[in-house]
């Protein structure tokens, strides 16, 4: 009769992420864009959030206040063609805030 012996190594490990987690669900960075498209935030879940902030080439598009759902239309036929940055900012009931920026192009 054959004997196997097996060795079980257990070991704890840390990871840390390298990248924040993303904010804008969609759309995606590098995205061509037509129509209405929504606008998904996902807020990190350690944040109790007071409100998000959709801008768009540095102009206001939509605040959105706790407690969502986080997201907002954005008709791309009222905009000419071309290359848009989609910036979100995330804001705590302290007032600290985490945001991201995007680009993405118009082809109506």
């Amino acid at each position: 009769m054959k004997k196997v012996f097996l060795l079980v190594v257990l070991g704890l490990f840390s990871c840390t992420a390298t990248q924040e987690e993303r904010l804008i669900l969609s759309p995606k960075d590098g995205e061509t864009l037509r129509g209405v498209v929504i606008i998904s935030v996902a807020p990190p879940s350690t944040m109790v959030v007071d409100r998000v902030e959709i801008r768009i080439n540095d102009s206001p598009h939509a605040v959105i206040n706790a407690p969502g759902p986080y997201t907002s239309e954005w008709d791309t036929t009222t905009v000419p063609n071309g290359f848009y940055k989609i910036s979100v900012s995330v804001y705590d009931i302290e007032g600290k805030f985490q945001s991201e920026t995007i680009e993405v192009q118009v082809a109506n």
